[in-house]
């Protein structure tokens, strides 16, 4: 294991102990959710990426801030952090209705997905630390919703990579995503 991947992975470790000890639950997304979904690294990650509901995203950040982290950025729905060089993409969602609802970039589009993203969330345990991380499902519904939502936002060849291992390896490839379960709601802002 590289020095980034060990650095990155102890990270996700200290934040998941720090936030399980205060009762906020946080989920893992992005590649390392699916590193650990399947149980093995497959490339090197960028960041890591994290959802919060918006309700605890202000006692996430003074958690972080008082542990070392500075904001790099911060939008409505997305903040990014950093500490030793290491990235958090932290992205908020607010419970609406029973959906998680999602704002675009110029915070105009707000989506929402249902529950059923999150409620099939694996819990995995790494040295006894209880790890929340979005579903296969819900990882493949975010990658192909977030795209169809945002087209400006091409693919790109992780995007694909990843849809492509969560369809091979969770047997995905041919489910009919209906939008309406799963949640591909417009709102106006």
């Amino acid at each position: 294991m590289d020095n980034k991947t060990e650095q990155q992975l102890n990270l996700i470790m200290q934040i998941f102990e720090l936030l399980n000890s205060k009762n906020i639950p946080i989920w893992l997304a992005g590649g390392w959710a699916l590193d650990f979904l399947c149980n093995r690294k497959f490339v090197n990650h960028d960041d890591i990426d994290l959802f919060i509901r918006k309700s605890d995203y202000d006692k996430l950040e003074k958690l972080l801030i008082d542990n070392g982290f500075e904001i790099v950025n911060k939008k409505y729905h997305q903040t990014y952090f950093i500490k030793d060089s290491l990235y958090l993409d932290i992205i908020k969602f607010e419970d609406f209705k029973n959906f998680i609802s999602y704002v675009d970039l110029n915070g105009n589009k707000t989506f929402c997905l249902s529950e059923n993203s999150f409620q099939l969330t694996n819990v995995y345990f790494h040295n006894s630390i209880k790890l929340l991380l979005i579903s296969p499902l819900g990882q493949l519904i975010l990658t192909k919703l977030l795209n169809q939502i945002f087209p400006e936002m091409k693919l790109r060849n992780k995007d694909l990579r990843n849809i492509s291992l969560l369809e091979n390896m969770f047997n995905l490839k041919n489910i009919n995503i209906d939008y309406d379960k799963y949640g591909l709601k417009y709102l106006t802002s």
